[in-house]
């Protein structure tokens, strides 16, 4: 199996076709668009709710988790603007969200209406990847990874990916820079 840490965007575009036909297909298409497009980390897939999505505005309120900072002690939560074909996948998960009457008001949830958690995400990733025929195994990180190899304005792409996010790790995901060691 070989090994990759990103997605170009052929392979994106794989990956959504690569939904049709599945059952979770309209969450599935929804999931990769927005992590990709929008260079979410699993975290904050996973703590979206349906109150951070405002269709009329075309507009994505992302709470933001990174070092154990939580979006209510720092009051950091990022406003992302949606693109036409992802507030379309948005808006077809979201009529059939509403089907499985799930109790809660997460965004993303299982077919038996539970919020889904990071390894129900990463399996469902790596399942698109395998119908896809992607000889390698995708991951999360790989969909964040690939929005920030798309943008060649460095400095933008650091706050749109949420500080803290230091700027040896933003040129190692746009490929113009080595992995940074761990500082000690």
């Amino acid at each position: 199996m070989n090994h990759r840490n990103h997605l170009t965007v052929p392979d994106i575009e794989r990956l959504i076709a690569a939904t049709h036909g599945s059952p979770t297909a309209a969450r599935d298409r929804c999931l990769i668009c927005l992590m990709s497009d929008q260079g979410l980390r699993l975290s904050e897939v996973c703590s979206l709710k349906l109150e951070h999505v405002d269709l009329t505005k075309r507009e994505l309120q992302v709470p933001h988790y990174k070092l154990g900072v939580t979006p209510l002690e720092e009051g950091f939560i990022a406003t992302h603007p949606l693109q036409s074909d992802h507030l379309h996948a948005l808006e077809v998960w979201l009529k059939e969200r509403a089907c499985l009457a799930p109790e809660g008001d997460a965004l993303f949830v299982s077919e038996e209406g539970l919020p889904l958690n990071g390894r129900a995400i990463s399996n469902a990733i790596k399942l698109c990847g395998r119908v896809a025929g992607f000889d390698f195994e995708l991951h999360p990180r790989m969909l964040r990874i690939a929005r920030a190899r798309e943008s060649s304005w460095t400095p933008g792409l650091q706050d749109f990916l949420t500080k803290p996010l230091s700027i040896r790790m933003t040129m190692f995901y746009i490929g113009k820079g080595p992995l940074p060691r761990a500082s000690s």
